[in-house]
């Protein structure tokens, strides 16, 4: 479906990589390199933790109506319920997303903004062993700069 999509909006998925890319610099994201429109494993594609705090400020600033679907932690489809995959939106008073990721490449990952006390921060997770340690390592983050 990912490559479908970036060829009806980039003409094929190598330009739309490229376009994403462009993208990045533009929100000051300058180690990311997208090669595909998936974000499955590729060797030359490349971000950082800071890059993915960029680009989570970015969604909030720019696209703040759509922000709260970030949030959700299941939604209705076709009459059926899909649950999300974040735990900690689920565990942690205040969190409100954003996303989580897994390939055998990159481990467990997890971006999280939470609010407390008029304080926000945006936490990023990359590269954990599971779901579970990346969550308790994202609480422990949020904890340090919430409390």
């Amino acid at each position: 479906v990912a490559t479908a999509v970036a060829e009806h909006l980039g003409g094929t998925e190598e330009q739309l990589a490229r376009q994403m890319t462009a993208r990045a610099r533009s929100l000051g994201m300058n180690a990311t390199v997208f090669k595909n429109a998936s974000g499955l494993p590729d060797a030359a594609m490349r971000t950082t933790a800071s890059d993915l705090a960029k680009l989570s400020l970015a969604l909030r600033r720019n696209h703040g109506r759509y922000y709260g679907y970030f949030g959700l932690t299941q939604f209705e489809y076709n009459g059926r319920a899909v649950t999300g995959h974040n735990n900690v939106l689920k565990s942690y008073a205040g969190a409100d997303g954003l996303k989580t990721g897994y390939t055998r490449a990159s481990g467990s990952n997890l971006a999280t903004s939470a609010s407390r006390n008029g304080r926000r921060v945006i936490a990023i997770v990359m590269g954990g062993d599971s779901s579970a340690r990346r969550d308790q390592h994202m609480i422990e983050l949020l904890d340090v700069y919430l409390n």
